[in-house]
């Protein structure tokens, strides 16, 4: 069976979007590091191991890997529901970590259609109007929003803040690179943040 466990700068369990080093153990070791994108340097594995995992984070992570152990804690679990109100966008829509039904597709392992690939992302460019990303922090998957969003395409970067289990905006906020912010709100426990792709 081949491990993958992700570590951060202590060199300790992580959850994704603080990893900046994955280890793959499979009778031999192989290190790779995280620094500058996650999704493309992820390495095939029977299982996933860190902590403190964020719910999109999980939801994704769950299409690559078979188990998904987070602490002691393995799969999504039920707190996956959606609980926030987010008025629906207008246009074709693509979620990732995160499936409506009035998306046009998901990447996620629940709900709705959804694909498998992550990176890169199988659509073509400006090929939506919006993305929703939810709980995944990851610059990889922000360079591939803003290449398949059209001109003047929203991007929506929605996660719970850190008293229930997220993050703080002031990280969040590292990961919207490309893209002009338009507002930042919270509501239902979530920090939202909208940005528009200008270029």
């Amino acid at each position: 069976m081949k491990l993958a466990f992700l570590h951060d700068d202590k060199d300790e369990l992580s959850p994704l979007w603080r990893a900046l080093s994955l280890l793959a153990v499979d009778g031999k070791e192989e290190r790779v590091g995280l620094e500058y994108g996650r999704a493309s340097s992820l390495l095939e594995a029977d299982a996933i191991i860190g902590r403190d995992f964020l719910r999109g984070e999980i939801s994704v992570l769950s299409l690559i890997y078979p188990f998904v152990i987070d602490g002691e804690k393995i799969g999504l679990g039920d707190e996956l529901i959606n609980e926030f109100s987010l008025p629906p966008l207008k246009g074709r829509i693509l979620g990732i970590g995160l499936c409506m039904p009035w998306f046009a597709t998901c990447i996620s392992s629940y709900g709705g259609d959804n694909v498998s690939a992550i990176h890169p992302l199988p659509f073509r460019d400006s090929s939506f109007d919006g993305v929703v990303i939810y709980e995944l922090f990851d610059h990889d998957f922000t360079r591939e929003a803003h290449r398949i969003i059209k001109k003047g395409g929203k991007l929506l970067l929605i996660f719970r803040d850190q008293l229930y289990g997220g993050v703080s905006p002031v990280i969040a906020l590292k990961f919207v690179v490309k893209f002009s912010v338009t507002s930042v709100t919270f509501m239902d426990k979530h920090w939202i943040i909208e940005a528009t792709r200008v270029k």
